[in-house]
């Protein structure tokens, strides 16, 4: 039995080598899946994206190979590259191995390819449906055209409308995999000890995709958000909101600091050859420097508004980690997982005069507030872990 990666190092599992120049924070919550194939498989096989384009160097563009950048991404993560094996079919796979791709910047990307490869393909192919909202149309296409064994997902999509509405040819089976908050995300400070006030924390992101935009009348994937961004100074007595926009436009660099840029890569490659420890040169938005886990300690209440595909921020389980009562739009997503509304969570119907009608009744109700508080943050610990969701993954990746 033997697994087959593809693109593993280009976006989402550890820092991608492009994140580890830019001085940027790596995704993370998706690391544990890596973790559990590579700590059970002595080789681990790699299908070789034949449309691959490398962007780790600027100006050195020779050394943008695919094979470079694997190493480098094996080096700086600290990898043993010798582990993986590089392959540019699948014909020799049978139905006891298995495929395990991401959907975002492999399907949604008009990647012939790779329907090429999997068509035919005898082994079991799995597809993780994260962002499956850009570009829904050409990716819903091109895994009609793999032939696709089964989806993961954070919450049910056979519930959610814009999956069904896009994805109704698909036949296979859909497994959620919940959300894992990481193990920074802990109880700090007593709730009675807390700011009586709801922080509110999140990015505003816009997908530009017609195909998203017609269904769901608008661009922005966490509407609400929005809402409360803009409403933020007369509600503030009930939300505090670190929520934040992102920005869409593309930085310019000019001739001096793309050099830059490539001479301090070229060092920090060096550095790490020779086990010198590189120092973090962050560029991250000024949400992403914040200390969330103290700022999630610091109040009693939080709330991180729902993207409208029917998936939740991973951030609700994180800030539940940290003891807040958390305040989520009542849909089916919570109760995929296992939550109740008014035991682990409270729910409320989507609109800023129920929520702060709900945070209010709280902020009088501290005793019935930490009691749900403490609910929620015992029904994480012990549903939302990596022994769990390993647990799940072991069914379909031998």
């Amino acid at each position: 039995m033997s697994i087959v990666l593809y693109n593993p190092h280009r976006i989402w599992f550890f820092k991608p080598v492009r994140v580890y120049f830019e001085g940027k924070r790596a995704i993370g919550k998706y690391d544990y899946i890596f973790n559990f194939i590579y700590n059970t498989n002595e080789k681990i096989y790699v299908l070789i994206d034949k449309k691959f384009k490398s962007n780790s160097f600027k100006t050195l563009r020779f050394l943008n190979t695919y094979k470079l950048e694997f190493k480098l991404w094996c080096l700086l993560n600290k990898l043993d590259y010798k582990k993986f094996i590089f392959i540019n079919s699948l014909s020799s796979f049978n139905s006891n191995d298995s495929f395990f791709a991401f959907y975002h910047g492999n399907f949604n990307v008009n990647n012939i390819e790779i329907e090429k490869d999997l068509k035919e393909a005898k082994l079991k192919k799995i597809i993780h449906m994260s962002h499956y909202a850009y570009n829904v149309k050409i990716g819903s296409e091109s895994l009609k055209n793999s032939n696709i064994d089964l989806l993961l997902y954070e919450s049910n999509l056979n519930q959610i409308k814009f999956f069904k509405e896009y994805f109704s040819w698909f036949k296979g089976e859909c497994q959620i995999l919940p959300f894992i908050p990481s193990n920074r995300f802990k109880v700090l400070k007593p709730f009675k000890l807390r700011k009586n006030i709801c922080l509110a924390s999140g990015s505003i992101v816009e997908v530009n995709d017609i195909y998203f935009s017609l269904f769901f009348n608008t661009k922005y994937l966490q509407p609400f958000r929005k809402v409360i961004y803009e409403k933020c100074s007369s509600i503030k007595n009930y939300i505090y909101s670190i929520i934040d926009p992102m920005s869409n436009e593309t930085v310019k660099y000019n001739i001096f600091q793309i050099l830059l840029y490539d001479l301090r890569s070229i060092l920090i490659i060096l550095k790490k050859n020779l086990g010198i420890k590189v120092r973090n040169c962050s560029h991250d938005r000024s949400y992403y420097k914040l200390n969330i886990v103290d700022l999630f300690n610091d109040y009693k209440f939080s709330l991180i508004p729902e993207e409208i595909i029917g998936t939740p921020g991973i951030s609700f389980v994180e800030s539940m980690s940290c003891g807040n009562l958390y305040f989520g739009v009542k849909d089916h997503f919570y109760e995929d997982v296992g939550l109740i509304s008014g035991v682990h969570y409270v729910s409320y119907d989507g609109s800023l005069e129920d929520l702060v009608t709900k945070i209010k009744y709280f902020q009088a109700n501290l005793e019935e507030a930490e009691e749900i508080a403490m609910s929620g943050l015992n029904f994480v610990k012990k549903n939302f872990t990596v022994v769990k969701s390993i647990e799940i993954l072991k069914k379909y990746i031998k």
